[in-house]
């Protein structure tokens, strides 16, 4: 049987990745505000020439990484027990990237901060560590955050069973034996790690209730003797097999009489570690802009490009719409994520030069890290899925080299807090400071206030339109957040709580902006349209409570709503009893 050759000889254009940071206009307009003129100069070719090595040697290091996952060595030729991580060369290499760009020594130099945005595309869920002479890879480390225990990962205070023995045999590196299980370590092949342990002395056996009563404290813990290069009383079970982020070595593993030294106060665990949270959250957030940035500029690439019932994609009005929301997003993003790097820098400058902290400041940096991070991490999600769509079926197609994007961002909204857990972290904060959301709601008057350039008649009404929205929704969250308190529903809205005070603050950030001056530009007419339509696409701005039933209660509001969950959940309507299976891909175990 003969078949007709094939002839087409057309091939679809693939899309263009370009400089990320000469090419991201807001991006170079935030740097223009937010740096003086001194600071620019110094450190613009230095960010020229990584956002190309970005887009040439990192990412091909990157999309080789991704092919060659890591893997686990239990024992060696003569079955002694190792438990070795062999990572692919590229990985190896991109570590030493890190080291050579300074994107860890330098800490929060602003430089760093946009070096990681550009970068972070490639870059997966290493723990940034200060102070340690590493801009030499040979003497670069990174480091591990081990929290999570069988029992989870986010009410540390209840799960975590470590234990730590005090060592009579102190010196610098151990006063401390540690033993217990971690089922979720990420950078499993860093060189070191922060982990939380319950201090039990006199090595005493101890029950689970009395364990429970003792507080955490949090420990260091070198992966290795120095001297001899043995794990350090580490038993790496297996290599987690993740979803995404698959060139990062993530272990389940036994802490055995490890030498750790304690960090700070004993009992102090989770106050001594919430300063690295606020770290790894913020690098989180900026790893959800990047990835998004990334994708949304193929996708826009991609749509002058492709061609489409006789048009370029760009051409064609819906999808120009759907780019521009994008893009939207990701601007908005942005300006939130840049906004906490600043305050954060400022803080940490004033610290360490022996200065008074702006309490106003650290009041806000508190509740906007999680806001921050939450937002960002369930917008990256959205976009990136997006973006793939834009793509088509290439987006679907895993040669193309875009559906990694989509696969490594699911992990930015579990990562260091779920979108639910940081939501009643930022509750937790209103309740300690109760001065928070009025700091809050009067930077954002604040913000409102900002004097505006000249601007077209329709760029004008669009600007007023925006701040009377912004400013009604400020009344409209203290409204709505009487009312949750009195009605004792506001552990119920604390999502909805934080999506709005996330969607207030960047709708401020992006009105003061569009009267910021740019870098190079007197128009800000594309300002002023991210602007109105960030605050018509998330209208309202606020939105905690729902409708309720007059005189409804939460227990009432909570009944209701586990009918659906338990709906069909376990038993037969029938009376019949419900076959049942563990679910495993592994093989069907059935319990009937």
């Amino acid at each position: 049987m003969s078949h007709a050759p094939y002839t087409d000889s057309w091939n679809q254009e693939p899309p263009r990745i370009y400089n990320p940071y000469l090419t991201d206009t807001s991006l170079l307009d935030i740097l223009h505000t937010k740096l003086s003129k001194e600071i620019r100069e110094k450190v613009n070719d230095d960010l020229v020439r990584f956002g190309k090595r970005c887009i040439t040697e990192i990412k091909n290091l990157g999309d080789q990484a991704e092919n060659h996952h890591p893997k686990l060595h239990h024992f060696d030729a003569w079955q002694r027990r190792v438990d070795e991580i062999e990572t692919s060369t590229a990985w190896k290499r991109l570590n030493d990237i890190s080291a050579e760009e300074g994107l860890v020594s330098t800490g929060f130099n602003r430089k760093v901060l946009v070096k990681i945005s550009l970068s972070r595309s490639n870059l997966n869920c290493r723990k940034p560590t200060k102070d340690l002479p590493a801009q030499i890879p040979k003497y670069f480390w990174t480091s591990g955050q081990w929290m999570t225990e069988k029992r989870g990962g986010s009410d540390v205070s209840l799960a975590t069973r470590t234990v730590a023995f005090p060592n009579k045999n102190q010196d610098f590196n151990t006063d401390h034996e540690l033993n217990g299980v971690k089922f979720f370590t990420s950078a499993t092949d860093s060189q070191m790690t922060f982990t939380l342990a319950r201090i039990v002395p006199d090595r005493k056996d101890i029950n689970e209730k009395e364990l429970d009563k003792i507080p955490l404290s949090l420990f260091f813990v070198k992966m290795r003797d120095e001297a001899t290069n043995q794990l350090n009383g580490i038993q790496i079970h297996k290599l987690k097999q993740k979803l995404g982020t698959k060139a990062l070595p993530t272990a389940e593993l036994s802490l055995v009489n490890t030498k750790a030294l304690l960090v700070g106060q004993p009992g102090r665990g989770i106050s001594n570690i919430s300063y690295m949270l606020n770290i790894t959250r913020l690098y989180n957030s900026i790893s959800a802009v990047s990835r998004m940035r990334r994708v949304v500029n193929i996708a826009r690439d991609y749509a002058q490009r492709r061609i489409a019932f006789g048009r370029t994609l760009s051409e064609l009005p819906l999808h120009a719409r759907t780019l521009s929301e994008l893009e939207c997003e990701v601007r908005g993003c942005l300006h939130l994520v840049m906004d906490q790097v600043d305050r954060m820098g400022r803080l940490e400058h004033a610290e360490l030069n022996n200065k008074s902290i702006d309490p106003i400041e650290a009041t806000l940096l508190r509740l906007l890290i999680p806001v921050t991070k939450l937002y960002t991490a369930k917008k990256c999600v959205a976009v990136v899925s997006e973006g793939l769509e834009c793509l088509g079926g290439q987006g679907y197609i895993e040669d193309t080299g875009v559906p990694v994007y989509l696969r490594d961002s699911q992990v930015l909204s579990i990562w260091e807090g779920t979108t639910n857990v940081l939501s009643m972290d930022v509750l937790r904060v209103l309740q300690k400071q109760p001065d928070a959301i009025q700091t809050f709601l009067q930077r954002v008057v604040q913000n409102c206030k900002v004097n505006q350039k000249k601007l077209s008649e329709q760029d004008e009404l669009r600007v007023k339109y925006c701040t009377k929205n912004i400013l009604s929704s400020v009344d409209q969250l203290k409204s709505d957040l009487l009312y949750a308190s009195k009605q004792k529903l506001i552990e119920l809205c604390s999502r909805q709580l934080s999506m709005s005070i996330a969607h207030i603050y960047i709708a401020s950030l992006l009105l003061v902006h569009c009267g910021e001056n740019k870098s190079d530009r007197t128009d800000v007419s594309a300002d002023v349209q991210c602007l109105y339509q960030y605050v018509t696409m998330h209208a309202p701005l606020c939105k905690i409570v729902g409708p309720a039933v007059s005189g409804e209660t939460l227990s009432d509001i909570v009944s209701r709503e586990r009918l659906l969950v338990s709906d069909s959940n376990g038993s037969g309507r029938f009376g019949s009893k419900v076959d049942e299976v563990i679910f495993t891909p592994y093989g069907i175990k059935s319990r009937m």
